[in-house]
């Protein structure tokens, strides 16, 4: 037998004209606006059980959601360019990352651009970053990072609000930098409000803190170990949550959800869960 699965789910919006990460993430996921369909497929016969899917809007947006913002699809810095220093449009107001002396500061308290895809989605967004590489003779092992957006968009049907802060701490774990540790916080606070009829409002207002995670960025970030704990707010079509609760990685891009002393095993590229 085969399962299907769907959910629009609006994914995160951003670019900058004050990041090429920003940039690049913010691009590529308004390509994806449009919503995601999940399709999961168990026909083949098999000796073992096929895993059975699970309906929990809640669990499968906090599990997105946090993939979502580790990768920068909401604005600030993306783990999947390691330790790749951010590139920004203007650097002679302040140290210049990408140059020869890459080892300091980089401090923009006035970001502030308009991004315009088409004629179709617009967006504003302000606020600020602080970045800063860690060294050891003379070559990046590291780097701290904190920032804070607020954008304000349209599309056609709908408007959004994203306020989303990080605040990191990233080493690299070889000498290739293709993985890394992340120790932190994330602040992911989504709203989108409709204006076709019957179609409701989405909002998802997370807190996560990140604690001893590795990441393999050459296999499309994938988080293979540590812990997250966070607490979760939001309401999707008519379910509502309040929930906290952890996840913990196992590889594959999947994670195992604790919610309120139940279990769920979920992919956090696609939100599917399964027993």
């Amino acid at each position: 037998m085969c399962y299907y699965y769907s959910d629009k789910l609006l994914r995160g919006i951003k670019n900058t004209k004050t990041l090429n990460v920003m940039k690049t993430n913010f691009k590529l996921t308004l390509v994806l606006l449009v919503g995601v369909v999940f399709v999961y497929t168990g026909c083949k016969k098999s000796s073992s059980p096929t895993p059975k899917t699970v309906n929990n809007p809640a669990v499968s947006q906090i599990a997105m959601n946090f993939y979502q913002s580790l990768v920068g699809s909401y604005g600030g810095v993306s783990v999947s360019n390691g330790l790749s220093s951010p590139s920004f449009v203007n650097p002679s107001k302040s140290l210049q990352l990408n140059g020869t002396s890459t080892c300091g500061f980089y401090i923009d308290n006035g970001i502030d651009y308009h991004t315009n895809i088409g004629d179709t989605i617009k967006s504003h967004s302000t606020g600020s970053i602080s970045f800063y590489f860690l060294c050891n003779n003379n070559t990046h092992v590291g780097f701290n990072n904190i920032d804070s957006l607020h954008t304000e968009g349209t599309a056609p049907g709908y408007a959004f609000i994203y306020d989303f802060t990080q605040n990191y701490l990233v080493k690299s774990l070889n000498p290739q930098n293709t993985s890394i540790s992340v120790d932190g916080t994330i602040k992911s606070f989504i709203d989108y409000n409709y204006t076709k009829p019957g179609k409701k409002n989405l909002s998802i207002h997370n807190r996560y803190k990140l604690d001893g995670l590795e990441v393999n960025i050459n296999d499309n970030s994938n988080v293979t170990q540590g812990t997250v704990t966070f607490t979760s707010f939001g309401t999707s079509d008519t379910v509502s949550w309040d929930y906290e609760g952890t996840i913990t990685f196992y590889g594959d891009h999947k994670a195992i959800l604790v919610v309120n002393g139940l279990t769920y095993k979920v992919d956090l590229k696609t939100g599917i869960i399964t027993t």
